[in-house]
């Protein structure tokens, strides 16, 4: 048989499937900076029931999926592996990578498996493997959607042989910032700052720094909680830029060695109270990526609901009015405007909102100005909602605003 073509197993004996279990159970408890208890490839080979096989030079993939998903899932773990290599300056590896594809848990539930690393379920890596939770059934998303989860993992792999393993928040944060780099002719690219580092300074009291800088997995609590993830990738990212050289890996290598500095909770904390979170949310809001774009009028509502002073400023008021014309941001920025700042709003741009060509920015713009104590006519708002198209999730919202409301659809 060729070893480098996919193929096709016999059905698992009632042992295989036994073990089959115990290498989930205890890749999915251990997590993605532990040990994996993971059997050699011969034992794969002659005790559990695979749909597809792919043994080559450079990895092992073991696949309950059917072979053609499991060649492109190959392809994918290839050309991640070749991008994280090349940006930490290391030569291909000299042993094959043990990757094993599991069924996503729920299966029903496919984006969960877009959550890399979170609670040690979705992925989890060891020195020379990977376990993957991968979506099956039907409507599940193409290997390709799972590419920040496979770079994730990869990191974990890579960071060891360079020699940049280390405390469970370096680790994640490394893992998580390099995952979400961009991709510009055939490298990695660090990206600009972030827009999920700007929610970080709305919880800073919440967050201690035995939290953020946990040396172990085992000391983080609640490892499901997403926001501990973007607080490493914040520390990370900060003490990247305190070390920042001519390569991105001597950039790395640099912060390595700095990751124990005692002082280093006060300073990263500091810049993350102090951090541009509204020029973060502007680039955002240009975004090409319309859920980037919705995120970003999300965090202007949270940041200025909380009462933090700079996205309470004129510079965010006009940023709030710009987003309106964005379909997925106008919940968002209408929230902003409507309940943060209506009566602190120049009235050039409520006026504005009332003689807007969107139907729904004018009922925006007409509870503006009731809610400032001005004057709207009933006939106005008659007017506004007929013109309104039904939109339920903006009726829920605009409605106490601008009583009586839409009308009776």
């Amino acid at each position: 048989m060729d070893a480098r073509r996919p193929r096709r197993l016999r059905a698992p004996t009632r042992h295989a499937r036994a073990l089959a279990a115990t290498v989930l159970v205890c890749a999915c408890v251990t997590g993605c900076v532990r040990q994996l208890a993971l059997p050699e490839v011969d034992g794969l080979l002659r005790d559990a029931g695979w749909r597809a096989v792919i043994l080559d030079d450079d990895l092992s993939l073991f696949s309950p999926l059917d072979v053609a998903t499991a060649e492109e899932y190959a392809g994918l773990v290839r050309e991640e592996r070749a991008l994280v290599q090349d940006l930490l300056e290391l030569p291909p590896a000299d042993a094959p990578l043990l990757v094993l594809l599991r069924e996503a848990d729920p299966p029903s539930d496919p984006l969960a498996a877009l959550q890399p690393s979170r609670d040690g379920v979705r992925g989890v890596a060891d020195a020379h493997a990977v376990s993957l939770a991968v979506p099956t059934g039907p409507g599940a998303l193409p290997p390709t959607a799972l590419r920040d989860v496979v770079r994730h993992e990869l990191v974990h792999v890579e960071s060891r042989r360079a020699g940049l393993h280390g405390p469970s928040w370096w680790n994640e944060g490394l893992a998580d910032e390099i995952a979400a780099m961009d991709t510009v002719d055939g490298r990695l690219v660090l990206q600009a700052e972030p827009l999920e580092l700007g929610w970080i300074a709305l919880h800073l009291d919440d967050y201690p720094d035995t939290r953020v800088f946990a040396r172990s997995a085992a000391r983080e609590a609640g490892r499901d909680d997403l926001f501990l993830y973007s607080f490493h990738r914040s520390a990370v990212r900060h003490l990247l830029g305190e070390h920042e050289a001519a390569t991105f890996a001597a950039t790395a290598r640099a912060a390595f060695e700095a990751r124990d500095d005692p002082d280093l909770p006060r300073r990263w904390r500091a810049r993350a109270a102090t951090r541009d979170v509204p020029a973060m949310i502007a680039r955002a809001a240009d975004s090409e990526s319309a859920e980037t774009r919705a995120a970003a009028a999300a965090l202007l509502a949270d940041l200025a609901a909380a009462g933090l002073p700079s996205a309470l400023t004129p510079e965010a008021d006009a940023l709030a009015f710009r987003m309106l014309d964005d379909e997925r941001s106008f919940t968002s920025a209408a929230a902003y405007l409507l309940f943060t700042r209506s009566r602190a709003l120049d009235a050039s741009l409520v006026d504005a909102a009332v003689a807007h060509d969107d139907p729904w920015v004018r009922v925006l713009g007409l509870a503006l100005r009731r809610a400032r104590g001005g004057d709207v006519s009933p006939a106005e708002i008659e007017a506004a909602w007929a013109a309104a198209p039904e939109d339920w999730t903006r009726e829920l919202m605009l409605g106490d605003a601008l009583p009586p409301g839409p009308p009776e659809r």
